[in-house]
């Protein structure tokens, strides 16, 4: 509940910590200034919330290692505000009949099932 307080908060680093379960797509949306937010290696699963890609001053989104699923939209390719140098997306299972996946936005080896 304290990181909905937040909002002076720009860089938030999570990673290696054995979390688990869903983000809500709620919980970054107080968060105005957030630059960078990694949250690899650990055991967050199902959809990635798609507010996270509409962060106008998010720069870095590492979302590797862990167990994300589901439909992500084609609004992740728009999403200039996120370098698709910097967006990593792995272990990451795409419904490829309704996203345009191409090499800008996802990194080469991503399987879709």
């Amino acid at each position: 509940e304290s990181i909905y307080n937040a909002s002076n908060l720009a860089n938030l680093v999570l990673s290696s910590n054995n979390f688990t379960g869903q983000i809500r797509p709620d919980i970054f949306t107080s968060l105005f200034l957030l630059n960078s937010l990694v949250l690899d290696n650990n055991q967050f699963s199902g959809p990635v919330p798609e507010t996270l890609f509409f962060k106008s001053q998010l720069n870095v989104l590492t979302l590797q290692g862990n167990n994300f699923v589901g439909f992500i939209s084609n609004s992740i390719c728009d999403a200039k505000e996120v370098s698709s140098k910097q967006l990593r997306l792995q272990s990451l299972t795409l419904d490829c009949e309704e996203v345009t996946c191409d090499s800008s936005c996802c990194e080469e080896g991503t399987e879709c099932v």
